[in-house]
């Protein structure tokens, strides 16, 4: 079986540059000589794989040029058995499907739920995309149980495409930090002292719900039940619509409590979600919410949202609070900085629970779903 890999993102920090990187990873250790594996990467944007994978490095492009330019002209010289597209709408809609079969994986549906967080012109390349693409594949991977019942509410007819794989996370990166110079050098680069802090991770955008996380804040400082009072850490870059969210501390007065200290360095944010006193992530929708999982392997207990699919990521192994009430995501700021015995179960139950998630146990099963598909495509040529 020759197999096709879009790795556009690899050696990017997001969550589909992880993805990407641990897939492509993973199965490099599958190697035999029943699966050949390409993976299709950008030149800007070059990882080091075993040499039991092959590399086509292809000039970096926006992905409608990558998908069906570049990808299919690939396709087309290397005669792929299966193709998989790792980022929601890379496949090739103009391009003739040939001997090719197509998996797709799709994160999330935010341009059509939350179409003001993205682009005018992604937003609707996407409405018009999203069901060509997804009868397109033969298979539709999603992060979460979550995402299937929106693609089955929406897009019925495609319903049993899709199968449910989650991401995993890097215990071997992301754990306990036991090195206080690491946590010092951390707090150094970003001014943070030695005072306690809130972290929030993630773009600075709408649905990511950093006012209500202020307004929170705002609340926890006239309550005055806490000493000594944490500042608040968002870490991330500015996303659509961000201004608002940026001029909020200086309006409610909090400038001097709040930091946004922008993107992160993979080196840098284990050590910053370790030194953390509780992690916040309110989200108001997300396909699947990795830092969840990333701030519980640092062992600091996190608060995040009851909406999405955030529960079904968290379990029980975190505070779950309605993302759209501020005085109760106060309320359980105060709680778990007041209540150790509560913050160290909840670190306890984060260790237990990021077990269940594994970059490993993500590999397996799109292996699985890759023989599933070769093996129609052989049964309908027999």
């Amino acid at each position: 079986m020759k197999i096709g890999i879009d790795c556009r993102f690899s050696g990017t920090s997001t969550g589909i540059g992880q993805y990407t990187y641990h897939l492509a990873a993973g199965l490099s250790k599958c190697f035999s000589t029943q699966m050949k594996v390409t993976l299709l990467v950008s030149q800007n944007h070059l990882a080091a794989y075993p040499s039991t994978v092959r590399v086509r490095a292809l000039p970096q492009a926006h992905r409608f040029v990558w998908a069906n330019l570049y990808a299919p002209w690939v396709m087309h010289r290397e005669g792929f058995d299966l193709y998989h597209a790792l980022d929601n709408l890379s496949l090739p809609l103009f391009w003739p499907k040939g001997q090719t079969r197509y998996v797709l994986t799709v994160h999330d549906l935010v341009p059509l739920l939350f179409p003001n967080s993205v682009k005018k012109q992604h937003r609707y390349y996407f409405r018009l995309a999203i069901p060509r693409l997804l009868k397109l594949a033969d298979a539709v991977i999603v992060d979460s149980d979550h995402t299937r019942a929106l693609i089955a509410k929406r897009f019925e007819t495609f319903a049993e495409k899709v199968s449910v794989v989650h991401l995993g996370v890097d215990t071997t990166r992301f754990r306990p930090i036991n090195d206080s110079e690491s946590i010092h050098q951390v707090r150094k680069r970003y001014g943070l002292g030695n005072s306690p802090y809130l972290l929030c991770v993630g773009n600075i955008e709408p649905r990511k719900n950093l006012s209500a996380v202020i307004h929170a804040y705002a609340d926890i400082l006239r309550s005055a039940e806490l000493d000594p009072v944490p500042r608040l850490i968002i870490a991330g870059a500015n996303g659509g619509l961000c201004n608002d969210v940026l001029a909020l501390p200086s309006r409610l007065g909090l400038s001097r409590h709040i930091g946004f200290v922008g993107t992160v360095s993979d080196e840098e944010l284990p050590s910053l979600y370790a030194g953390a006193s509780v992690f916040l992530f309110p989200s108001l929708y997300e396909g699947f919410g990795l830092p969840v999982l990333e701030a519980m392997a640092c062992g600091t207990p996190v608060i995040t949202s009851n909406v999405t699919s955030l529960p079904e990521i968290a379990g029980d192994a975190a505070v779950v609070i309605d993302p759209a009430n501020t005085r109760e995501l106060a309320h359980a700021v105060i709680r778990l900085l007041t209540n150790k015995t509560l913050a160290k179960e909840l670190q306890q139950k984060g260790f237990d629970r990021v077990t269940m998630f594994t970059w490993e146990d993500m590999v397996r099963q799109t292996l699985k779903i890759y023989e599933r598909v070769y093996g129609l495509e052989r049964s309908q040529a027999d």
